[in-house]
């Protein structure tokens, strides 16, 4: 992934936080990061993704996207 690689909403798509095998992980500028928590990946300079919710007219964060089941 390049450096400068954006998504729709102009957000660097390589500071995106991820979680691998525990560890809170994103990357800039061809550097890993991984934070213990959420909280410290954001002060490190990570961003949440934010989810385009079909129908709705803003965006919200990854982390509060509630998936239901199959019985829901």
């Amino acid at each position: 992934m390049y450096s400068h690689s954006t998504n729709n909403n102009g957000v660097n798509m390589s500071k995106i936080i991820y979680k691998k095998r525990g560890s809170f992980c994103f990357e800039d500028e061809g550097t890993t990061y991984r934070c213990a928590t959420m909280e410290e990946a954001l002060e490190a300079g990570g961003v949440e993704e934010k989810v385009a919710v079909s129908g709705v007219p803003y965006k919200v964060d990854s982390s509060d996207v509630e998936v239901g089941t199959k019985d829901e």
